[in-house]
């Protein structure tokens, strides 16, 4: 019984937690829309936010995706610290790989945006360049969070 009590909390957390950051995202929208409008700065704070979750984040989701199954059996099989060890196997490599993709996306981010923003010159590729090197290492919290959602 304590355990189905645990497990409503944690997903009333979870839910709570997700409409906190849809309700600050359309604020955000409507602050950025407000003070921007539409022009070059505001392209290129959209690119950048785009591109690290379009490189990314369908690939810890895939990940986040077929570790519930495999979880659920190593518990079932061998208990559940094994599968602890397994779930700080998979928590590691994300972190790895995430690590690596945030590093050679920064070094990377003004070939990467010449080719996804293929129309950005002059000051909108620059402001596009620099945004992108401050919104990749997001990459990181996509991977942990999708392997933590999966965890829930």
């Amino acid at each position: 019984m304590e355990t189905k009590i645990s497990y409503k909390k944690a997903t009333i957390v979870v839910m709570m937690i997700t409409l906190l950051s849809k309700i600050t995202g359309f604020f955000r929208e409507i602050v950025l829309g407000s003070t921007y409008g539409v022009t070059h700065v505001t392209d290129a704070y959209l690119v950048s936010q785009t591109i690290p979750q379009m490189l990314f984040a369908s690939v810890t989701a895939a990940i986040a995706t077929t570790y519930i199954p495999l979880y659920s059996r190593i518990m079932v099989e061998k208990g559940r610290e094994e599968a602890v060890k397994f779930t700080n196997k998979i928590i590691t490599a994300v972190l790895f790989g995430s690590m690596v993709v945030t590093f050679l996306g920064v070094i990377f981010a003004r070939p990467i945006v010449s080719f996804i923003a293929m129309g950005f010159k002059g000051e909108a590729l620059k402001l596009a360049v620099g945004f992108t090197r401050l919104a990749f290492p997001m990459v990181i919290f996509i991977g942990l969070s999708n392997i933590f959602q999966g965890f829930l």
